[in-house]
């Protein structure tokens, strides 16, 4: 069901080429801004500031998140028709998501071809869609 209603407005890896990197709240924070309500938030170690421990993809309300344990949920973000220009000035850590049941493999591949069809730096692509892959 999710995999068509995002494909119903955009093809993932059209949606894909559109993601920027945008100024971020916080040096452990790189956050990509789309069209379509897509997002990417990755968060860094504390300890190694470039070393990526976790992320958040936002698509068209629909989210495949990683936490620091590296297990890989999806789900659906509560108040989909949040502004997402307004939604990155907000600390991600607020913003509340309802977790499916079981990981819903229709949004791991879409989320996966959206990543490697973007133009975020290689090791951050390789990184996620590893964990995307394993999930």
């Amino acid at each position: 069901p999710a995999r068509k209603e995002i494909l119903a407005r955009v093809e993932p890896e059209l949606m894909a080429q559109t993601l920027r990197p945008m100024p971020p709240s916080s040096p452990l924070l790189q956050w990509f801004h789309g069209s379509n309500g897509l997002d990417l938030y990755v968060w860094c170690s504390k300890t190694a500031p470039h070393a990526p421990e976790r992320f958040c993809i936002l698509m068209s309300g629909q989210v495949v998140m990683c936490d620091g344990m590296r297990k890989v949920l999806t789900g659906k973000q509560d108040g989909a028709n949040v502004d997402p220009v307004l939604h990155g000035m907000v600390q991600e850590e607020m913003q509340q998501f309802q977790t499916d049941a079981e990981v819903d493999i229709a949004k791991l591949t879409i989320a996966k071809k959206v990543i490697l069809s973007s133009k975020v730096p290689e090791e951050l692509k390789t990184w996620i869609a590893t964990l995307l892959s394993n999930s």
